[in-house]
């Protein structure tokens, strides 16, 4: 029998009296839920889950005296919630097993989840609220604000709250252009701080949009690079090809049937625009002729 009196935390206020009781609701695994049998239409995930929030949520509204607010936490994805989509999962059972915005009652002072890194009000209500992560954990999280939330309660309610930024110790650049040459002319032009302290360079990630190979693309960025204060942490590549497989580039064919240099060329057409070039052409040439004279 799932007992919720451990989690259940006296918050005080600046006079030492008790004004909230938190309960700190850990993160759930599928393997911490009750069995649900009862009813095949019901969600086993979220039931279990529904269920364990409603045994916390009882507990600690019975520890509750007149003008304690009751506050509640969880770690979980909600229905709705905004991703960062290079850092975070969707956790429990994936997409479909996220937790509807009801598991939490409407008498709640306030709910405070974690999971998802952008600060965030869930299903329209003010009191359950992700509070964000405070720096950014992937290069994506880069454009909106990190925050912490201020919250005022009186009289067991929620009265007010309010946002406050966290202030970005490193600062992050995205470079992302059509062609290796505009790139290489933003990174020469990129304004840098050279009497920042190493651990404050700012972190730069770019993205060049490649037609055709560039073996020396990441040696071109890190010479410009070289001997400046900053910290290359991605260089990406966008492909302009058709991303085809053999087989879906052609009609069906025995791959026995076609020269190796037709092999080459559909392989090419996959990530890049065009034929190869002459002098990637003659180097395949002579890989193909080393290859062939071992056999």
């Amino acid at each position: 029998m799932f007992d919720p009196s451990p989690l259940i935390v006296p918050l005080r206020d600046a006079d030492g009296a008790i004004a909230a009781r938190c309960v700190a609701m850990p993160y759930l695994r599928p393997s911490d839920l009750p069995a649900i049998e009862e009813a095949e239409d019901l969600d086993p995930l979220i039931e279990g889950v529904r269920r364990l929030y409603a045994q916390a949520w009882t507990g600690g509204r019975a520890r509750c005296r007149p003008g304690e607010a009751l506050i509640l936490t969880g770690h979980c994805y909600m229905r709705g919630g905004a991703l960062s989509e290079l850092s975070e999962r969707k956790i429990l059972g994936g997409n479909l097993h996220a937790l509807p915005i009801d598991i939490f009652p409407e008498d709640a002072a306030y709910v405070a989840l974690g999971h998802l890194h952008r600060a965030q009000a869930v299903g329209g209500r003010q009191e359950v609220r992700y509070s964000g992560s405070p720096i950014p954990l992937a290069l994506d999280e880069e454009p909106y604000p990190h925050q912490v939330v201020l919250a005022e309660f009186a009289a067991g309610r929620l009265v007010g709250h309010e946002t406050l930024r966290v202030p970005r110790h490193v600062t992050i650049h995205q470079i992302a252009e059509a062609t290796p040459e505009a790139a290489l002319e933003r990174l020469k032009r990129l304004d840098l701080d050279g009497a920042l302290p190493r651990d404050a360079w700012p972190f730069l990630e770019v993205t060049v949009t490649l037609p055709e190979p560039r073996p020396a693309l990441r040696d071109e960025v890190e010479a410009l690079l070289a001997g400046r204060p900053v910290r290359l942490l991605k260089l990406g590549v966008r492909l302009t090809g058709s991303g085809q497989t053999l087989a879906d580039s052609a009609p069906p064919v025995d791959l026995a049937s076609l020269e190796p240099e037709e092999v080459f060329r559909r392989l090419y057409r996959r990530s890049h625009e065009g034929d190869p070039d002459p002098d990637l052409m003659a180097a395949f040439h002579e890989l193909l002729t080393g290859v062939q004279e071992t056999m």
